[in-house]
């Protein structure tokens, strides 16, 4: 009765995602700022709506499995947002804390919609995921094409905290001392890596990986109804409670740095981390 239909929330994210629904499988296609056919450009109007779209996605009860992918040859490779730390000219310059109360909120619902979609999420990486990996990799199922790669391009490689629930994924995901080298060196994981540390389940040609994730999606379906509702939520439980632990903690650290700790650093590209690829 209160949901939102389909059409009505596909109309209003449009510029930045295409929804399509068949057989009860909502696909998210990521793309680029009013143009479908170019890969997605993260900024806070897309970090903003997304945790919006998640909810939407989450309360619509005809969604039975979700796939999440990009367009073009990017999942999340580029981002555009306005610099607001301080730079030579303006050394005094500091994130005013009504707009980081909206970063902090809208961070937490980011995750936590996410996570509040019942029903299963598979991630169909299409290309390099450098910005906010863990869309993807929060997926119940992850696949990832020869053509895809890990980073963590705007955190401690751009001089920002690591603090809004990528600290908390990798250390999961991999283990401590390896997310503490991915998170401070700007280290780079290709598909192949990916898979032998356990981050994606598959690694498969570029023009299969869409084909693969429906295939998988169709075989989830296969289950009753509430079997596969409800192992999303037994799968989901142990993320929601790390991160009611943890994400306000480490995005309050994240602010708290951006607002004055980068104050008494110069705001120079040329000593930003260059990040490499892995090395073998």
């Amino acid at each position: 009765m209160f949901h939102k239909e389909l059409s009505q929330y596909a109309e209003q994210y449009q510029r930045f995602v295409s929804l399509h629904r068949e057989e009860g499988i909502l696909e998210i296609r990521l793309h680029g700022h009013g143009d479908d056919q170019a890969s997605i450009i993260w900024d806070v109007e897309v970090h903003h709506g997304l945790s919006h779209l998640f909810y939407d996605i989450a309360r619509d009860p005809e969604n039975k499995c979700v796939i999440i992918t990009g367009t073009a040859d990017g999942f999340i490779a580029r981002e555009e947002i306005p610099n607001s730390k301080p730079t030579p000219e303006n050394p005094d310059q500091a994130v005013p804390s009504f707009i980081w109360d909206g970063v902090l909120s809208h961070g937490r619902y980011l995750l936590n919609n996410l996570l509040e979609i019942e029903v299963p999420v598979i991630a169909a990486v299409n290309g390099p995921a450098l910005y906010h990996a863990e869309l993807a990799l929060l997926g119940d199922i992850v696949l990832a094409s020869e053509e895809a790669s890990f980073q963590d391009t705007p955190h401690f490689f751009s001089n920002i905290v690591p603090g809004d629930g990528i600290q908390t994924l990798f250390q999961r995901l991999i283990n401590p001392v390896r997310a503490g080298y991915f998170l401070l060196t700007g280290e780079k994981i290709g598909a192949r890596r990916a898979y032998e540390l356990g981050l994606v389940n598959e690694v498969l040609p570029a023009d299969e990986l869409l084909a693969r994730a429906w295939y998988w999606a169709r075989f989830i379906l296969d289950r009753s109804p509430l079997v596969v509702k409800y192992s999303r939520i037994v799968l989901t439980r142990h993320w929601k409670k790390l991160f009611l632990e943890e994400h306000g903690y480490g995005l309050a650290l994240e602010g708290l740095a951006v607002g004055a700790g980068s104050r008494m650093t110069e705001n120079d590209p040329a000593k930003r981390a260059r990040g490499h690829d892995y090395n073998n």
